[in-house]
């Protein structure tokens, strides 16, 4: 059975971030739930390394099935999973419980008690560093790489949430764009 983990938000990802054409877009779901039922759940396990992985055994396969067997057709699902990558790579889930901080991984967990917020963040570079700025709760971190500056930040959101329990700093951030433009200073 076809599953994409969040497929909704994915949706209104591809329409904030591409393709911007119905057809596409159902391309898109289409290429992931082929995935799904043949290879591997889309869900927010997939990364980068993944990715690779996969493109290489939908291409060692292609012969073997009916569907998606041309060059084209293997690097468009390499693109669909990309693209999911980096859905899940702009989603920063916080997840806080109203007695206490604890591991959602702990089965003793009381999930009547969670609350969850996505919160949206923008990484630019600065120098040899890459700086990553939450947009919802005033948190910043940096890194090395990209991906080191995102966990820091992660990291960083939840230090500053154990003394903030109750969200009192967080804003809701809607749809941004993120732009450049020129002064004389």
């Amino acid at each position: 059975m076809s599953n994409i983990s969040k497929e909704p938000e994915f949706w209104r990802f591809m329409e904030v971030n591409g393709p911007k054409a119905e057809n596409s877009k159902n391309n898109y779901i289409s290429w992931l739930r082929f995935v799904s039922d043949n290879f591997h759940s889309i869900d927010e396990s997939l990364n980068k390394d993944m990715v690779e992985e996969l493109y290489f055994k939908i291409r060692l396969s292609k012969n073997e099935r009916d569907i998606y067997t041309q060059d084209k057709d293997v690097s468009n699902i390499k693109s669909a999973l990309n693209k999911y990558c980096k859905f899940i790579e702009s989603t920063l889930v916080v997840v806080k419980v109203k007695d206490g901080r604890e591991d959602s991984r702990n089965p003793s967990y009381n999930t009547k008690n969670i609350t969850m917020k996505n919160l949206k963040y923008i990484i630019y570079r600065e120098g040899d560093y890459y700086v990553s700025q939450c947009l919802n709760i005033e948190v910043a971190s940096f890194g090395t790489s990209i991906d080191e500056a995102l966990n820091n930040l992660k990291e960083a959101v939840e230090l500053y949430l154990e003394d903030d329990q109750s969200l009192t700093n967080y804003h809701e951030v809607g749809e941004f764009m993120l732009g450049e433009f020129a002064i004389r200073a």
